[in-house]
């Protein structure tokens, strides 16, 4: 079991669910809804199962229900052994569910699309201008990339499939370059269909989406989307259109800088954190950071246009300016 854990803000609530299946990712869609005269909103997750067992993994799109930031939470009444929860009960007031439970109006975790996965989930991301397509990281070498548009609630046959016929993962894409797994995955939020990939192959691919992309082929609300009644079509194979390679050991996370057209970072076990710039058409490295030898510890931030935080080999952009010199 898996407990998945949001914090409203440092003094309001934490709210958790357990999920049945550990999940090495999540990740929040970027859209929500607020149901008329309702106290909480209604937002998506991007999930992943991690089994055992020789149980069929999946990726999970999870619906969950959030308190609204002026909404009013008595914790009190949650702990049925506290003195208010008591005063209710002996009132004739009904005690809340407990937050994430069953019958709780808030923090439940509903799946409501499950597609089928080939091994466990390393790591899943929603393409930022098109959120039904999901990229995913798994053992294999390969990327898949998911139109949940095109998937049903759960996974079918599809028409014209022999009966009895055993259920296989259908992703839509698979994207090759790769010749191990890894766990760093990052699409362009400045162009629509540019994904990068990170690897133990000590290697990072870039592909280019953009001519394969479509418009949602069925209405994907927030609350009861249309999806299909099976999935059809057959799974695209798309070779990278560049690789990078300057890592000397496994690049374990990627991101693609949100401030600047074209530059990404890279961070590898080698302890070095790479600066790129794809418009560069040799691929040459534009800054390197590394560890700082004499006191053990890595650096934290890197000028790039805007900064760069590092934390156990994982990155991510900041907004300041802090200048390093590039390692040699």
């Amino acid at each position: 079991m898996c407990a998945l854990f949001h914090v409203l803000s440092s003094d309001d609530v934490c709210l958790s669910h357990a999920l049945e299946w550990p999940s090495l990712t999540v990740q929040f869609l970027p859209d929500k809804i607020t149901p008329s005269q309702c106290d909480y909103s209604v937002q998506r997750l991007l999930l992943g199962t991690h089994t055992s067992g020789g149980e069929a993994n999946y990726v999970h799109i999870a619906e969950i229900r959030l308190p609204l930031e002026d909404t009013e939470i008595d914790a009190r009444l949650l702990d049925p052994t506290s003195d208010a929860s008591a005063a209710a009960a002996a009132g004739g007031a009904a005690v809340p569910a407990q937050v994430g439970g069953y019958a709780a109006t808030y923090g439940k975790v509903e799946i409501v699309q499950s597609m089928l996965h080939a091994g466990e989930v390393h790591r899943a991301r929603v393409m930022p201008q098109q959120s039904h397509y999901i990229a995913t990281k798994s053992p294999s070498p390969d990327v898949f990339v998911y139109d949940r548009s095109l998937h049903p609630a759960r996974p079918a046959a599809a028409a014209g499939a022999a009966a009895g016929a055993a259920l296989v993962p259908t992703p839509d894409f698979r994207l090759v370059g790769h010749d191990k797994e890894g766990y760093g995955l990052s699409w362009n939020p400045r162009e629509a269909g540019q994904l990068l990939s990170g690897s133990e192959d000590h290697l990072i691919c870039f592909w280019d989406l953009q001519s394969h992309l479509s418009p949602a082929a069925s209405v994907m609300a927030v609350l009861s989307p249309a999806l299909p009644a099976s999935h059809s079509g057959a799974t695209k194979t798309l070779a990278a259109a560049n690789t990078y390679r300057a890592h000397s050991d496994i690049v374990e996370d990627v991101q693609w800088n949100p401030h600047a057209e074209g530059r990404f970072a890279s961070a590898g076990d080698d302890k070095l954190v790479i600066l790129w710039d794809r418009r560069q058409k040799d691929t040459q490295v534009v800054h390197k950071v590394r560890r700082d030898t004499t006191t053990g510890k890595k650096q934290s931030v890197v000028s790039c246009g805007a900064g760069l935080l590092t934390q156990s080999g994982y990155i991510g952009w900041l907004v300041c300016r802090s200048r390093l010199t590039p390692a040699r």
